[in-house]
């Protein structure tokens, strides 16, 4: 079978992981490019070591790349803010993305929940990383007795804060509240019919680098 053609906008630490995952992990995705808005960042420098096509004009720099056609689907690894714009790009290419940010210009997937009824979308949203992990479970009790309220408390690295010397760009600390946002919001689907939804999410920044959610 062959492979997928992949992207990453956002060479952070989430599009950094990600990039390490498809190289070592995937039997679907082939990773081409990687692209950034600093030719300095330690993801690019990696993603060029490993041999990948790189750029740090962001996504109009990822549709300039020669290697821009093998690409099949984008992983946009930036914030709720730049997903807006990359997305405009990126549609009027038809290109498939898969949204790491709290935009949720997409249907929400969590794929062991709905993966099946939203699996046709060109942009889909992977709610946060808070709502992967927390979904599942509330699906898999709400399928059996109501769950009326549910409630997640999350941390982030402290190099990922905007307090950290080596993060003052991050935009972790800007997305928090689309985070918190965009989690609440969530469905929690028992079965095919109109899902409810997490009634309360409820969030606040206790200190830098950690986030109630």
């Amino acid at each position: 079978m062959r492979k997928r053609g992949a992207a990453i906008i956002g060479p952070g630490n989430i599009g950094t992981d990600l990039m390490f995952k498809i190289e070592r992990t995937s039997s679907t995705l082939e990773l081409i490019a990687m692209a950034g808005v600093d030719a300095s960042s330690e993801g690019l420098t990696r993603a060029r070591a490993l041999g990948k096509a790189i750029t740090s004009n962001g996504v109009e720099g990822l549709v300039a790349l020669d290697e821009f056609s093998a690409i099949d689907v984008v992983f946009d690894a930036t914030s709720a803010a730049a997903h807006v714009r990359n997305d405009a790009v990126l549609a009027s290419y038809g290109k498939r993305v898969v949204d790491l940010t709290p935009a949720a210009l997409g249907p929400f997937v969590v794929p062991p929940v709905n993966l099946a009824t939203v699996a046709h979308a060109r942009n889909l949203n992977m709610v946060t990383c808070g709502g992967q992990a927390t979904i599942p479970i509330v699906a898999a009790i709400n399928a059996v007795a109501k769950v009326h309220y549910a409630e997640i408390i999350a941390s982030i690295a402290s190099t990922a804060s905007a307090t950290s010397p080596v993060r003052q760009r991050s935009s972790a600390v800007p997305n928090i509240p689309s985070w918190v946002t965009t989690t609440s919001r969530a469905p929690v689907p028992p079965c095919s019919t109109p899902p409810p939804r997490i009634p309360c999410c409820r969030a606040c920044c206790a200190n830098a680098g950690t986030t109630r959610r």
